[in-house]
């Protein structure tokens, strides 16, 4: 089976009051179980974004953030 990507903005999309929702960690979690990948765009420094992504753990191998330079974790 090919390898699927999802691709998504952080605030107001997948991050409401500052958290990432119990369901769409769950989400995340299945969606990269399953082989594909998902990619956080987003305008938040490298630092603001760990506060978020770090702290959840969707499983999240590379970030995209306000430059667009790339940052592996």
């Amino acid at each position: 089976m090919p390898r699927r990507l999802i691709s998504t903005d952080l605030d107001g999309t997948i991050v409401f009051n500052g958290t990432i929702s119990l369901r769409d960690r769950e989400a995340m979690a299945r969606w990269r179980a399953a082989g594909n990948l998902l990619v956080i765009n987003t305008g938040r420094s490298v630092s603001a974004l760990e506060h978020v992504v770090g702290a959840h753990g969707p499983g999240v191998r590379q970030r995209h953030p306000l430059h667009g330079g790339r940052h592996r974790g």
